[in-house]
């Protein structure tokens, strides 16, 4: 009697600690006892910028259950599938500690922009086969930011707006204006204090995982603006006016010249 009393309570002990650790802990068929952990370790569910992701599988065997229960298992075999193509079979680490761990790791190379899915396998002695999956992203695709306010072409005023679209989500937008330093923006900014004279813009944005995307370089030339022309029916009406005048005036010095006759 005692000794399933101690039975049990190793095996609420065992429950309670991997509820703390929060372990992903599998059962094992023939019975409720836990008796190891396991899982992908890499790739992590989020998204990568490179094709090229490391590989990680893990099963640990808790060497008290040996202890105390006389159940022992040994994994032979560890395998995976990704995007649900062939299984392809990994080499096995094994190391010993306080615990049996089974180690497998290996290179996810070649991968396209979008989600994938890897499905990870290990079979014990037994041919009991047990799996864990973990989804991730790969973006390796810079943003594309396409300027449309401002043409390789002349001005003749100052001050111009820097108006651009991008393509994604991004967390930062910097543009530079002749070379000179990065200026961060949060939308579209306006240029101010242009010199007379030929200037260059780019402009560069990050998405969240630090593919970096640059516009085209705009080329454009501030000249000093033309002083505006009199506009012809202002002429006219100048002209006009000084005819009338010019007639009022001939008019009254004939009157006087009769006048004095």
């Amino acid at each position: 009697m005692e000794k399933k009393t101690l039975k049990a309570a190793v095996i609420i002990s065992a429950l309670l600690f991997s509820t703390v650790a929060g372990t992903q802990f599998v059962k094992l068929s023939t019975a409720n006892f836990i008796q190891f952990s396991w899982g992908v370790l890499s790739p992590e569910t989020k998204t990568y910028s490179v094709k090229t992701v490391p590989l990680i599988i893990r099963f640990t065997v808790y060497s008290y259950f040996e202890k105390w229960f006389g159940i022992r298992t040994t994994i032979v075999e560890i395998f995976y599938s990704v995007d649900e193509r062939a299984n392809v079979t990994v080499p096995i680490t094994f190391s010993k500690g306080e615990d049996e761990m089974y180690t497998a790791e290996t290179v996810l190379s070649g991968l396209s922009d979008g989600s994938h899915k890897v499905v990870a396998y290990a079979k014990d002695q037994n041919g009991e086969v047990f799996a864990s999956e973990k989804t991730f992203k790969v973006d390796t695709t810079a943003p594309e930011i396409s300027v449309f306010s401002l043409a390789n072409k002349t001005y003749d005023k100052c001050t111009l707006p820097l108006n651009f679209t991008v393509n994604e989500s991004v967390w930062n937008i910097k543009y530079s204006l002749d070379g000179e330093k990065n200026v961060s923006v949060e939308g579209n900014p306006t240029l101010f204090g242009l010199s007379y004279g030929v200037h260059n813009v780019t402009v560069y944005a990050s998405d969240y995982v630090d593919n970096i995307g640059a516009s085209e370089t705009i080329f454009f030339t501030i000249v000093e603006p033309k002083p505006e022309p009199f506009p012809p029916t202002m002429v006219m009406t100048s002209m006009a006016s000084v005819a009338f005048v010019g007639a009022g005036l001939l008019l009254y010095f004939k009157k006087r010249k009769r006048w004095r006759s």
